[in-house]
């Protein structure tokens, strides 16, 4: 089951987030091949704030107002994704975030901002970009990203958990 949920912060605190996430002074990191193809930009950024079992940011505050609300009992890893804007909406590599003999795991994403691109699913349902938006699914679901061809970039966060 696919859930979604617009509005799902207090409009400050999405605009906190979003404000925090594109600030000069956020540290992005490059990460290569997110398509496989070998194109020359198949690249992202990314942010890892939780990854095995330890808080891996000192910015793991910022999420605090979505951490509320989705209440985990364990988190597996925290990732914020931007992606630049293409000339045409380019479809990522199609996956699940967790392995298979993993049961139970949920992934939430939340979108920072408005954009063209989306999250698509392997049963065609397909996920378009808007702030404050969060889109919450089973680990073992099949999905992929996009880019966006309207703004600057794409950026998401998102949170692989249990409930």
């Amino acid at each position: 089951m696919i859930k979604v949920i617009k509005s799902f912060l207090e409009k400050e605190e999405a605009d906190n987030i979003e404000k925090n996430f594109t600030s000069n002074e956020f540290p992005w990191f490059i990460t290569k091949g997110i398509v496989n193809e070998g194109k020359d930009n198949d690249y992202q950024f990314n942010h890892i704030f939780y990854n095995n079992f330890r808080i891996n940011s000192s910015l793991f505050n910022v999420l605090q107002p979505i951490l509320n609300v989705l209440k985990p009992t364990s988190i597996i890893r925290i990732k914020a994704n931007l992606v630049p804007k293409d000339s045409k909406i380019t479809k990522h590599k199609i996956h699940t975030d967790v392995d298979s003999t993993v049961k139970n795991c949920k992934v939430a994403v939340y979108y920072v901002n408005t954009n063209n691109g989306c999250t698509m699913f392997k049963n065609n349902k397909k996920i378009i970009s808007e702030k404050n938006k969060l889109v919450i699914f089973d680990g073992n679901t099949e999905h992929r990203s996009t880019t966006c061809t309207n703004k600057d970039y794409r950026i998401v966060i998102n949170f692989n958990y249990f409930e």
